[in-house]
């Protein structure tokens, strides 16, 4: 409270240039946001991935949803030992965008990313590298990103160069190009904190009332809307546990989020020029409508008995 006191304004509105000047130095540069519950089996790798980064000069803010288990415990160990550790305790049913909205109206600093309780950074220098990057004026920059899937604590499968349709990137248009083969890891991206201040205000209804919009659509948005940057010279883990992967296919309620994603993506092709239009709706249509497709003929076999997975 004391900082903003004395500069007369919230410290989510300074302009970087006070962190260049030396204004600010004593401040931390960026920000972590967790949201926790029930953690305990993972929470202390994802955080021990932050605490032994090359650069230090950030602030972690963990929101907890009322865990039952020794997730509190655990942070409340390491808030003794790590002062830039932030630790709030929810009375529970907020699940994962609320708490991340209350993170966000936590963050004092200009550049803040969310990193999930069973998920980790795979490189030392991964904050280093994204910072030195948002201080050249990008609104958001992506890593490459692995996806380990385990059985209960046993790794079962590792897949790498996640992010790979990303490599040759040069304009916004070969980015939302990208981003209709993998968007939803857009969303864990580094991101200038206003740029994901006007989204949340904005958008906040569909994060939590429709995965198919935070996991797609937003990625598209951004990458279509927004000044962005892959780094493939560094690495994030997101972890699966295999029982996640087995679709509950109990009702068409299931294609909803897949169908409004659809639809989404189209509101977005309206944006781009004719010849642009050609290219995206054809990347559109072997990339997304095939998904529909597997899904419309599981789901049947489903109802009738034949599939079971």
């Amino acid at each position: 409270m004391k900082r903003k006191i004395i500069l007369g304004i919230g410290m989510s509105f300074l302009p970087i240039d006070l962190y260049k000047s030396g204004i600010m130095k004593n401040f931390p540069k960026l920000s972590i946001g967790i949201a926790t519950f029930n953690g305990e089996r993972t929470l202390k790798r994802c955080i021990n991935s932050l605490l032994t980064q090359s650069f230090q000069d950030f602030e972690i803010i963990i929101s907890d949803d009322n865990s039952t288990d020794q997730t509190v415990q655990i942070v409340e160990d390491l808030c003794k030992k790590h002062k830039n550790i932030k630790f709030f305790r929810q009375k529970g049913g907020l699940r994962e965008f609320r708490q991340k909205k209350f993170i966000l109206e936590k963050c004092d600093t200009p550049f803040i990313k969310f990193l999930d309780q069973d998920d980790y950074l795979d490189s030392s220098n991964y904050i280093e590298v994204s910072y030195l990057k948002l201080r050249q004026g990008y609104d958001l920059v992506f890593s490459d990103t692995s996806i380990e899937i385990y059985n209960e604590d046993t790794l079962v499968e590792r897949r790498d160069n996640i992010m790979f349709p990303y490599s040759k990137c040069q304009s916004g248009f070969d980015y939302a190009i990208a981003s209709i083969s993998e968007a939803s890891m857009i969303y864990y991206s580094f991101f200038s904190k206003s740029v994901l201040d006007t989204y949340f205000s904005r958008y906040f209804p569909s994060f939590i009332s429709n995965v198919a919009y935070s996991e797609g659509v937003f990625g598209t948005d951004l990458v279509l809307n927004k000044k962005v940057l892959y780094l493939p010279e560094i690495n994030s883990v997101i972890t699966e546990s295999n029982y996640n992967n087995t679709s509950n296919l109990q009702s068409f309620e299931l294609f909803e989020p897949y169908i409004n994603y659809l639809k989404g993506m189209m509101n977005l092709g309206s944006q781009l020029s004719i010849l642009q239009k050609i290219k995206y709706y054809y990347e559109l249509f072997i990339n997304v409508l095939p998904t529909l497709s597997r899904l419309s003929a599981v789901t049947i076999l489903y109802k009738l008995n034949i599939y079971k997975k």
